[in-house]
């Protein structure tokens, strides 16, 4: 029977004995599992490595990061430096994280999933590759030498070999760890900080002077050319870095 116009529906409860806590004898919707949860937090810089329940057995699997890239390329005759040059619209060589990482998802496609890279890792292959690491608190993030990427990618899975350039970048990314841990050891803080410090350091002297080498001559009381007070304090969070030390000034 038609209802009449402005009457309001109104559902009856047609079961016998409602359920505890219901409403017009439907049971209560079942709690979200935590896999939808994780779900709904993604984002796009959510990796598949990072995600429990999407992990498979995929190609090179215990592999490194770089062996497992170069297995995929192989097993599917892929071309990262046509597949990631779509994403540089400039052809400038190199773009931003969240680009370089699109691109790197767009190369892969549907094997993204079984790569299953992970934070961890992202960060691994993009350190060889920045082009300026921010030495300050505001400067912007460094970008991403994509097409030195693809090319050193693309050798890799064509020769089996890595080539020299690339050897020489992993080369620099471990000792640039190694000058982090020595300074974490020594002062208890890592490059970025000393950086900071040093770059705040250089806009206070100007602050005063015209250069950094008249701020020195200032402080050289007795010409020697080199001053031997405390020639440094600064202070970066917890991190506190003291020079009673000999510091020659630049001539």
């Amino acid at each position: 029977m038609a209802s009449r116009p402005g009457q309001r529906f109104r559902p009856q409860d047609t079961s016998a004995q409602a359920p505890l806590g219901s409403r017009h004898g439907m049971d209560k919707p079942p709690p979200p599992d935590p896999a939808r949860k994780q779900i709904m937090t993604m984002n796009e810089a959510t990796m598949p490595g990072d995600i429990g329940f999407m992990a498979t057995l995929g190609t090179g699997e215990g592999e490194h990061i770089w062996n497992r890239m170069a297995m995929m390329i192989r097993k599917h005759s892929l071309d990262v430096r046509l597949l990631m040059d779509a994403h540089d619209r400039r052809n400038r060589g190199f773009v931003d994280v969240q680009t370089f990482r699109r691109s790197l998802c767009y190369a892969f496609g549907n094997q993204w999933i079984e790569l299953g890279m992970s934070t961890a890792e992202f960060n691994e292959i993009c350190e060889p590759y920045r082009s300026r690491l921010p030495h300050a608190k505001g400067e912007p993030d460094a970008f991403i030498m994509w097409q030195k990427f693809a090319a050193d990618l693309q050798t890799l899975a064509n020769t089996r070999r890595p080539s020299q350039n690339f050897l020489a970048k992993l080369e620099e990314v471990e000792r640039k760890e190694r000058v982090d841990l020595e300074l974490q050891a020594k002062w208890g803080m890592d490059v970025f900080t000393l950086t900071s410090a040093l770059s705040a350091i250089k806009d206070r002297l100007l602050t005063y002077n015209t250069s950094i080498n008249k701020a020195f001559q200032r402080i050289d009381l007795d010409n020697s050319g080199s001053v031997s007070q405390p020639v440094g304090k600064v202070e970066s969070g917890s991190a506190v870095l003291v020079g009673p030390q000999l510091a020659p000034w630049p001539a």
